[in-house]
């Protein structure tokens, strides 16, 4: 069986401003820069995770 897909919170690495939280190969756009941001740009990455199908937040 695959391990659940998990969601992390994007934060804009230029503004620091929390954008959403969605799954890590996604694009998340911050209105305030005018740019997108990838979870590879990220200087600092929030070490909780959610699992969209459970609604349960997961601290690691």
């Amino acid at each position: 069986m695959a391990a659940p897909k998990l969601m992390i919170q994007f934060t804009c690495p230029k503004c620091g401003r929390d954008l959403a939280w969605a799954y890590e190969n996604a694009s998340v756009y911050c209105r305030a820069c005018d740019r997108w941001i990838r979870a590879g740009a990220m200087k600092i990455i929030n070490p909780a995770k959610i699992d969209p199908e459970r609604n349960q937040l997961q601290l690691f």
